[in-house]
């Protein structure tokens, strides 16, 4: 069973007669238990991370925040970060990438290279993140790895 958290702004406010801006009438976050999973890259110096989905309410209606992570340690290599947005098929099983939810940086010696965005989400839709690093090390090896979340609904 999924538990969502809405803040009872609205409850409360009605309760004691105060009077509220719209703004702040409805709004309240869902944030699934698991929001992140890192992978370790062989060789264990380098891990790729996926944040979310994290689920904000608003008077816009159900958002989507996600994000991800490369990150190695001593700094080293040069990194590439994709991460993007999938919505999962009527069998449950098949995941379908969301046209327009990516994020790609890179080459970049930035370490932790981090990447973060939000976009709307709706009911009755499951979702997963995908977060696909790659290090090029000074010796020319590249590492890879991919994280994938969890399916998760607003």
């Amino acid at each position: 069973m999924k538990l969502r958290v809405l803040i009872p702004t609205a409850v409360a406010a009605f309760g004691l007669g105060i009077a509220l801006p719209a703004s702040s009438v409805a709004s309240g976050v869902y944030a699934p238990p698991q929001t992140q999973v890192t992978v370790q890259m062989p060789g264990g110096t380098c891990s790729v991370t996926e944040h979310g989905p994290v689920f904000p309410y608003n008077n816009a209606g159900w958002m989507m925040t996600y994000g991800g992570g490369v990150s190695c340690a001593g700094a080293i290599g040069q990194k590439t970060l994709s991460v993007y947005a999938q919505v999962a098929g009527q069998d449950g099983k098949t995941w379908f990438t969301i046209f327009g939810s990516g994020l790609v940086q890179g080459s970049t010696p930035i370490n932790p290279l981090r990447l973060r965005t939000t976009r709307t989400a709706y009911l009755g839709h499951a979702y997963r993140i995908v977060a696909v690093g790659h290090v090029e090390l000074p010796s020319g090896k590249t590492l890879s790895a991919t994280a994938y979340s969890h399916g998760w609904a607003p």
